[in-house]
């Protein structure tokens, strides 16, 4: 998780990942001091909306109780709005992204000395 972070400050501009004192992780926008209006801040607003969708998955363990997240298919966004004035703006700064490829689950230590699965 910490790894995924790190590469993740390096690969978004203009955000970064911390851990709180709770060791709790923290996304975090760069926003413009002297130039700050409406579109600086809904970009902002939106880079943290796609960025935390992005990772959603890696993170969860981190981020869920019990990296278990709740079933969200019937859910809908209250930031519509905002992703649909900001969002292809803010992916064109981005690097392209796949969804991670889901990796098999690892055999503990007592099933790999049992032996090959069946």
């Amino acid at each position: 998780m910490l790894l995924r972070m790190l590469r993740a400050n390096y690969e978004y501009p203009y955000t970064k990942f911390a851990i709180t004192d709770h060791d709790r992780p923290m996304l975090m926008t760069e926003l413009p001091t002297a130039g700050l209006d409406r579109d600086e801040l809904g970009r902002g607003l939106a880079r943290l909306a796609v960025i935390a969708d992005r990772l959603l998955d890696e993170t969860a363990p981190a981020i869920a109780d019990r990296g278990a997240l709740p079933d969200w298919s019937g859910r809908t966004s209250r930031n519509s709005a905002l992703l649909h004035a900001y969002r292809e703006q803010v992916e064109d700064a981005m690097p392209d992204w796949e969804p991670p490829v889901a990796r098999p689950a690892s055999r503990g230590l007592f099933a790999r000395l049992l032996g090959p699965r069946s």
